[in-house]
């Protein structure tokens, strides 16, 4: 499922998956941009646009610089 999800988003699914991996219990991640780059292997462009998508859609709310809450449910 891994790879079919990978192929079809790209780029936006490592970035998914390093904040989904590194979120506490609570669904808050505490990662700069420039660390999501990194672990992703994304540029700061794509990782920007990414946050910006997943903003608009209700998926995670910024609460202060480098601290990130995911939605659950």
């Amino acid at each position: 499922m891994e790879a079919i999800l990978r192929a079809f988003l790209g780029k936006k699914y490592d970035i998914m998956k390093v904040l989904a991996d590194n979120a506490d219990k609570n669904g808050i991640c505490l990662l700069t941009i420039a660390q999501v780059c990194e672990l992703a292997k994304a540029s700061k462009p794509t990782v920007i646009a990414c946050f910006k998508e997943l903003e608009s859609k209700g998926v995670l709310k910024r609460l202060s610089n480098g601290c990130y809450e995911i939605a659950r449910g």
